[in-house]
């Protein structure tokens, strides 16, 4: 997608909340009741939130990330697995700090500590696995040989699918964390994060679609595609305001 037609785009993202509004008046009603997503708000630096102006993503990331944005987003991602918000954020804190602060959170320092200072990264707070999962992150993004490896540029110039597809196959990083990556760090415009249980029972409330109470099936999640074709390309906005609609107020 072109800087254009992303979520970093408000014309683009207005245009794509009226065409869901036209294309579906169940829709219509849900964007009466929700406008522009506030997430969105506080990606543009829209809200008061204290972002003074500046880009701020919902996994922490920000545009002054720089080269390591997408490394560090998916790192937090991994850290916040299966943690309650608070809790997560005071084990990132401290991961951060003892790889030596937010610059030093590059995929060649990260490898190596991950080898290194094993013992130093428990005691921060990182599981055994989540260690071996960010390990396994850093390889696919430290240059090896010739062989090629994974990058913000590398990243930002695939399409959703080819993204999907690369990251997917990373030990420790599921279908879920990359839907949300793709939407909150690459601003990709058309995708259904179908494992959202909070996105599955908004649409299945709207179109009828039987889900699960606690999780979202293979036959479901087909189901939930299939009714959500008419949103496409602006298929991460309808997520969005199934989550407004649902009041959640974090990913």
């Amino acid at each position: 997608s072109t800087s254009q037609e992303t979520l970093d785009c408000e014309e683009f993202v207005r245009k794509g909340i009226a065409k869901l509004s036209e294309v579906c008046p169940k829709m219509r009603e849900v964007v009466k009741k929700c406008g522009v997503p506030q997430r969105l708000l506080v990606r543009w630096g829209k809200t008061e939130a204290g972002t003074n102006g500046k880009q701020i993503d919902a996994d922490g990331s920000s545009a002054d990330d720089g080269e390591h944005r997408c490394f560090r987003a998916l790192v937090r991602s991994v850290v916040y697995q299966q943690l309650a918000g608070a809790a997560a954020n005071t084990i990132h804190t401290r991961v951060v700090a003892t790889l030596g602060g937010h610059n030093s959170v590059t995929p060649t320092h990260v490898k190596t500590a991950c080898s290194t200072r094993e013992a130093e990264l428990r005691a921060a707070g990182l599981s055994q696995r989540k260690l071996e999962y960010i390990g396994a992150l850093a390889e696919e993004f430290v240059p090896s040989g010739g062989a090629s490896h994974l990058d913000d540029a590398s990243l930002r110039a695939m399409g959703a699918d080819e993204a999907f597809e690369k990251l997917v196959k990373i030990r420790g990083i599921g279908p879920w964390t990359v839907h949300m990556f793709l939407m909150f760090t690459l601003g990709h415009a058309d995708v259904l994060p179908v494992g959202d249980l909070v996105v599955a029972r908004g649409i299945a409330k709207l179109y009828g679609v039987p889900v699960k109470d606690k999780a979202v099936d293979a036959r479901s999640q087909k189901l939930l595609v299939e009714a959500t074709e008419h949103w496409r390309p602006y298929r991460s906005l309808g997520s969005m305001l199934m989550w407004e609609v649902a009041g959640t107020k974090t990913v």
